[in-house]
């Protein structure tokens, strides 16, 4: 019996799949991260981490919005005691094209991030025909381990 569910488990690790995978709550941050980040993955466990970031991301794109006051938008407040912030930037670009995340698992320790976006040569519509930063980010739970992103079609 036992030699039978360790075989059951290298089957679903070799598949893809895990015994300890579950679904992470997540927060889209859609508009708390207005900056043009530059392309690639961000994992932001600590104010400090964030802010190194921010620092880096000019925000030339940002919306007008009449009930804001002007200027740039303030970094947003995370309490890091409870939450991590994960996300992902595909530099500057066709707003059509931005990712979109459709899903956060927990991988034991370990998260893995899942997102879509356009190949950036299908069709697009004049209402995201403008430029964009294409980023996504998430504020998710606390966790241990690291962070692996995935994109996927869709």
């Amino acid at each position: 019996m036992r030699f039978t569910l360790w075989l059951v488990a290298i089957a679903l690790v070799g598949c893809g799949g895990s015994a300890d995978q579950m679904p992470v709550d997540f927060q889209s941050l859609f508009t708390e991260f207005p900056g043009s980040y530059p392309a690639g993955t961000y994992v932001f466990k600590d104010q400090a981490e964030m802010a190194a970031a921010w620092a880096t991301a000019p925000q030339e794109y940002v919306p007008v919005d009449p009930t804001r006051p002007p200027g740039p938008i303030p970094m947003p407040s995370i309490d890091f005691e409870k939450y991590s912030v994960v996300g992902v930037s595909l530099g500057v670009g066709i707003r059509c094209y931005a990712p979109h995340i459709t899903s956060i698992t927990s991988l034991g320790d370990d998260l893995m991030v899942t997102y879509t976006s356009r190949e950036g040569t299908g069709p697009i519509t004049l209402a995201c025909a403008h430029t964009w930063p294409l980023t996504a980010f998430a504020q998710v739970p606390t966790f241990p381990g690291s962070v692996t992103f995935e994109r996927v079609s869709e």
